[in-house]
Formats: structure tokens, C-alpha cells, sequence
């Protein structure tokens, strides 16, 4: 139909819902990126970010947790204005504590806190910080960020153990002094 058509639009969403409904995400990013789908233009780094945490959705769920890292990393990477990057972030940081990469969770959990503090995820990523600090032997980190995750005034699940937490390894440090 050409873009200047009323029915371009349409007809663009619905060739990408079939590619969609296929489980085809690869053809679907493939004919936007191609230009396939011209009338798409002004939501094409949305869908594409879309695509892309969806196949870093299916490694994770497949147990592929290496590979579901790199993938989320990728939708960060190429898709700066992509809506749900923060969670793009965090699940990456869950596939990476599944590897035992701690630190590279650790790198994305602060990122999420510092860069993406009004979402719903910036406490559980600071937990998530503080918890594997505690694993990784980094006790200064993970009693700061206990206690800054006690001190805040936003709710957490782990809010009362954090407190306890943080006093444990503080105990334990006394004794080893």
C-alpha cells in the first residue's frame, strides 16, 4: 500500500502479530530492521527491544542462563530507549547469580538502584546487592546496603531482615578481629 496509506499501518501490524503468533521473533526483528515494515518506523526500537527481551525470556525459562544474560545485556545495549529496560537489567542480574557471576550481578543491580531508583525493582536489586555481597565476601558492602535498604523509607519484603543481617555479619566481623 505505500506508507502514506491509511491501511499501511495496519497492514504492518498485523504481517508483525503473524510473525509474533508464529513464535517467530527473529523474522519479526529481521523485517523491521529490514525496512519490511516502513510503517512501523516510529515504534521499531520499542517492538525490537520487545523481540529481544522475549528471546532472552525463552533462554532463561530453557534453564540457558549464560546465554539469557548476554541477550538481556544485548537489549540494553542496543535499545537505550527501550521501556522495560530496568527489568531487562535485573534478569540478566538473576541469570548471572545463576552462573555464580556474582560480580556482573552485582554491576547490574546498582545500576538498576542508581539509574532506575523509581521502579519497583530498585529495592529487590539493592537486596539482591547486599545479599550477594554477603556471599561474596564483601562484608562493607553488603552491611551499607542492609542498612541503606533498612533505612529507606520505600517498602521491601526483606526490609526487617536486612537490619538483622547487617548486625550478623557486623558480630561476626568483631570476632574475627
Amino acid at each position: 500500500y505505500g506508507n502514506e496509506s491509511p491501511f499501511a499501518k495496519p497492514t504492518d501490524e498485523y504481517i508483525l502479530q503473524t510473525y509474533l503468533n508464529k513464535c517467530d521473533y527473529d523474522g519479526a526483528q529481521k523485517a523491521l530492521e529490514s525496512g519490511e515494515l516502513a510503517a512501523l518506523e516510529d515504534s521499531k526500537g520499542k517492538v525490537i527491544g520487545g523481540l529481544m527481551f522475549e528471546r532472552a525470556n525463552r533462554l532463561f525459562k530453557a534453564g540457558k542462563f549464560a546465554e539469557a544474560a548476554l541477550e538481556y545485556e544485548k537489549v540494553v545495549n542496543n535499545n537505550p530507549n527501550y521501556e522495560n529496560i530496568h527489568l531487562a537489567l535485573y534478569n540478566a542480574g538473576i541469570a548471572y547469580e545463576n552462573i555464580k557471576r556474582y560480580e556482573s550481578a552485582m554491576r547490574l543491580y546498582n545500576r538498576i538502584y542508581t539509574e532506575y531508583n523509581k521502579t519497583e525493582e530498585a529495592m529487590d536489586a539493592l537486596y539482591r546487592v547486599a545479599f550477594n555481597g554477603e556471599r561474596f565476601f564483601d562484608f562493607d558492602t553488603a552491611v551499607n546496603k542492609y542498612l541503606e535498604l533498612h533505612d529507606s523509607k520505600r517498602e521491601h519484603p526483606q526490609k526487617s531482615a536486612a537490619l538483622k543481617r547487617a548486625a550478623i555479619i557486623l558480630k561476626y566481623n568483631e570476632e574475627y578481629d
